[in-house]
C-alpha cells in the first residue's frame, strides 16, 4: 500500500507539472502573438522615443553624444522625476570583481585586461526647453541617473529632454568594450527606466547574465565613424554620406525595439540571405567565411521555424556579429553578438555552433518582440526560448542526436567518445557550473 501510494503520488506530481507547463506555454504563445499584433498596429506609438547624434572616435575610444528623449507618462500617477540606466558606468565591488574573475576563468577571458573602468560615462548637461535640469548619478553601482523635472508630469502628458554626455569605451571582453580591433557597443547610452503604476524600475545592474528591462522604443540615430569601420547596428540604414575621413550613418527603427546596439570593425566581412521581408546578414572575420555561411543558414532555418509557430519576424534587418564577448553569445534588438572564438571551434563541434546561433536568434521573439522583465523573470526569456529551441534542434538533427558530430570518426572509435544529446547536455552543463558556485550572483 505504501509503495502504491508513493507511485501514485509521483505520477500525480508529474501530471500536475505537465498541466502547469502546458498552461504556461499556452499563455506564452498567446502573449507573443498579441505582442506581435500590437507591434504592427497602425498609428501605435510607444511611450519612449530616442533621437541620438553620436560621434565614435575609434582611435581615442570615446563616444561623444547628444540625445533627445521623449517620454509620455503611461500611468495615472504623476512623476516629478525621470530615471535612466547608465549600464556602461558600472562600479564593481571587490566581491563582484572576484566573482567576475572566477566566471572569467570558466570562459578563459579576462573581462577587463587593462583594469576595471572608473566613471566611464560623463553626463555634461541635461535640459528641458533650453533650461538646465538638476541631475545626479545614484546607486551603489553608479548606474542610476536621476533627473528632476520642474513640475510633476501628469498621466498621459509628454515631455522631451536633451542630454549631452561622453562615454569612454574600455578595453574589455563582453557586451560593451573594444578588443582585437572590434567594438561591441551594447547599452552604451542612458536608457530610460520603465515607469509603471508601481513606480520606476530602478533595478541595480548586477554583473550576472541580463538584468535588463526597458520599454520598446523608436530610435533615430545619426552616427559619425571613421570611413574604414563596418558598422553592424539595430534598425535600418536610411542614408550614408562621406565627410572627409569619416562617414555619417542615419539609422531609424520603423518598429519599436528594446535597445539600440552596435558592433563595428574594419575587418568585418558579410554574407547575406533573405527571410520573407528581412535581410539577414552574417558578419565574419577574415578566414572565417565558411562559418559565416553556416551561421547564416542556421539563422534562416530558425527564423522559418519560429515564424511558423509565433508569427513572422516583423523587422527588415537581422544581423549576426562576431565580437570579443568572452562567452558564447547574447541577444540584442535586430542583432546578436557571438564570441569570435566560437568561429574557430573544430568541425566536430559544428552542432554546438549551430545551437548557439539558433539560440541567440530565437531571442528576437523571446526578448525583443515579447518584452520580459529580465531582472525579475529571466527564466521566462531563457526558459521558453530554450524549450522551443530544443524542439528545433531535435527536428533538425534527430531526437537523440548528440551534440558532437561523430560522422568523420572511424566506427571503432565512436562508442568511446562521450556524446550526450542536446536534451541532457543542458542539465549537465548547469550542474558543472553550479558545482563551481557560478550559477548565481
Amino acid at each position: 500500500m505504501t509503495l502504491m501510494s508513493s507511485l501514485f503520488r509521483r505520477v500525480t506530481d508529474r501530471v500536475h507539472r505537465m498541466i502547469i507547463l502546458v498552461l504556461l506555454l499556452t499563455n506564452v504563445l498567446f502573449a507573443i502573438k498579441e505582442s506581435h499584433a500590437e507591434l504592427l498596429k497602425p498609428g501605435r506609438l510607444p511611450v519612449v522615443d530616442y533621437q541620438i547624434d553620436a560621434v565614435i572616435n575609434s582611435h581615442e575610444k570615446v563616444i561623444s553624444a547628444k540625445q533627445k528623449v521623449s517620454f509620455t507618462n503611461p500611468t495615472a500617477n504623476p512623476t516629478d522625476e525621470l530615471y535612466f540606466h547608465l549600464y556602461a558606468n558600472r562600479h564593481y565591488t571587490p566581491r563582484e570583481k572576484s566573482f567576475m574573475m572566477r566566471y572569467a576563468g570558466y570562459f578563459k577571458a579576462d573581462p577587463f585586461p587593462e583594469g576595471f573602468p572608473i566613471d566611464p560615462v560623463k553626463i555634461v548637461s541635461i535640459s528641458l526647453d533650453g533650461k538646465p535640469l538638476a541631475f545626479s548619478v545614484n546607486g551603489d553601482d553608479k548606474t542610476i541617473l536621476k533627473v528632476s523635472l520642474p513640475k510633476p508630469l501628469a498621466g498621459g502628458e509628454p515631455v522631451t529632454i536633451e542630454m549631452n554626455y561622453t562615454v569612454c569605451i574600455p578595453k574589455a571582453y563582453g557586451r560593451f568594450g573594444w578588443h582585437n580591433n572590434i567594438f561591441a557597443l551594447s547599452r552604451w547610452y542612458p536608457i530610460l527606466a520603465v515607469y509603471t503604476d508601481e513606480g520606476w524600475s530602478n533595478y541595480p545592474f548586477y554583473p550576472f547574465h541580463r538584468p535588463f528591462f526597458a520599454d520598446a522604443a523608436l530610435y533615430k540615430v545619426r552616427l559619425r565613424v571613421a570611413n574604414n569601420q563596418v558598422v553592424v547596428h539595430t534598425g535600418d540604414l536610411v542614408r550614408e554620406t562621406s565627410e572627409g575621413s569619416d562617414k555619417i550613418l542615419e539609422i531609424e527603427t520603423p518598429l519599436p525595439v528594446r535597445e539600440f546596439t552596435m558592433a563595428m570593425s574594419p575587418d568585418y566581412r558579410v554574407v547575406e540571405g533573405k527571410h520573407n521581408i528581412t535581410t539577414v546578414k552574417a558578419y565574419y572575420l577574415p578566414g572565417r567565411e565558411k562559418r559565416g555561411r553556416e551561421a547564416l543558414d542556421t539563422a534562416l532555418q530558425l527564423m522559418d521555424f519560429y515564424s511558423e509557430k509565433f508569427g513572422d519576424y516583423p523587422y527588415k534587418t537581422f544581423s549576426i556579429a562576431p565580437v570579443t564577448l568572452g562567452y558564447g553569445g547574447e541577444q540584442m534588438s535586430n542583432l546578436v553578438f557571438i564570441d569570435s572564438r566560437v568561429y574557430d571551434l573544430p568541425r566536430f563541434l559544428q552542432r554546438y555552433f549551430s545551437f548557439l546561433i539558433a539560440h541567440e536568434t530565437g531571442h528576437q521573439w523571446f526578448y525583443n518582440i515579447l518584452g520580459i522583465d529580465s531582472y525579475k523573470e529571466i527564466w521566462m526569456e531563457e526558459g521558453f526560448n530554450s524549450y522551443f529551441l530544443l524542439e528545433f534542434l531535435e527536428n533538425k538533427y534527430g531526437k537523440n542526436a548528440g551534440v558532437i558530430d561523430l560522422s568523420r570518426l572511424p566506427e571503432w572509435l565512436k562508442p568511446h567518445v562521450p556524446n550526450l544529446p542536446f536534451r541532457k547536455t543542458t542539465g549537465v552543463r548547469y550542474k558543472m557550473i553550479a558545482r563551481q558556485g557560478l550559477d548565481h550572483p
